[in-house]
């Protein structure tokens, strides 16, 4: 059985970094891209046509910086949704502020993961983070 991932960023290189880690890690994942926040919450909500059929994701990793709807508006959204709180979310920021670490955890996120600028850190951690949720833990396998 594949893991449902949803990679909400909106840096196209960035997202194609993820995809590459993912992959590298050897877990069966199918990711789903989505840029921004809005779109996201359409998309873990059905609210649209295009996403009517969607499968919830096992796993989400969320930037925080992003226009429009910002990640941390995304965390409030998903945390708040009954249907939707028991999925993961971990957040993949370049900020190192303190404040936006303890506000993901304390509005629930379930990691935190730097952006590292060094490709091979990144790469590193990213694989981690899969095979920790993919490999060592219990995850809901949302069908709702």
């Amino acid at each position: 059985m594949k893991n449902n991932i949803l990679l909400i960023e909106d840096d196209h290189s960035q997202a194609f970094l993820t995809r590459m880690a993912i992959d590298d890690s050897k877990q069966a994942c199918q990711v789903h891209h989505i840029n921004n926040g809005g779109e996201a919450i359409e998309f873990l909500r059905r609210e649209s046509q295009n996403h009517r059929s969607a499968v919830l994701p096992n796993l989400i990793l969320l930037d925080l910086n992003m226009p429009g709807l910002p990640g941390c508006d995304v965390l409030i959204k998903i945390k708040e949704d009954k249907n939707l709180k028991v999925i993961p979310v971990v957040i993949v920021s370049t900020s190192e502020d303190e404040d936006d670490v303890k506000f993901s955890y304390g509005r629930g996120a379930s990691g935190y993961i730097y952006k590292s600028m060094s490709v091979d850190k990144f790469f590193s951690d990213i694989k981690a983070c899969i095979l920790y949720w993919f490999g060592a833990v219990a995850l809901s396998r949302n069908s709702a």
